[in-house]
């Protein structure tokens, strides 16, 4: 017989329709580097980012790293672009969550709720906001 430990953590997860050298400074970037030192955030969360792009396997290294699927175990789903918006449409079963960071941000997310017919659609101004 074997035991197991379950497995609680929950997946954060940074999409973006492409990943440039800007994105080095993207503030949810930031965040998630921040935490990185702390050890209750490493045992709870693993965090992934999701692009078009290959330079995010070539250019980066983030210890805990979760799949590269999004169709996989629902995650907190962090949108990044305006182009990323289309993902609730097709992954409804996630979190997503919008930066408060432009006037429009509470009217892009009613959009988004309409349009994937879903209410897993939140407005944040930080990570601090869901972990």
């Amino acid at each position: 017989m074997q035991l197991h430990r379950p497995n609680l953590k929950q997946h954060i997860a940074l999409a973006y329709s492409s990943f440039t050298n800007d994105t080095y400074q993207d503030t949810a970037y930031q965040e998630i580097l921040e935490k990185i030192d702390d050890n209750n955030f490493n045992m709870t969360y693993t965090y992934a980012i999701y692009t078009d792009h290959f330079m995010v396997k070539e250019n980066i290294f983030l210890p805990i790293f979760h799949t590269y699927y999004l169709n996989s175990r629902p995650k907190l789903v962090i949108l990044r672009n305006k182009e990323c918006y289309d993902l609730p449409i097709v992954y409804p079963y996630h979190k997503y969550y919008i930066y408060d960071s432009y006037d429009k941000s509470q009217d892009d997310c009613e959009k988004i709720k309409q349009l994937a017919k879903t209410d897993n659609v939140y407005v944040i101004n930080s990570l601090k906001d869901i972990v």
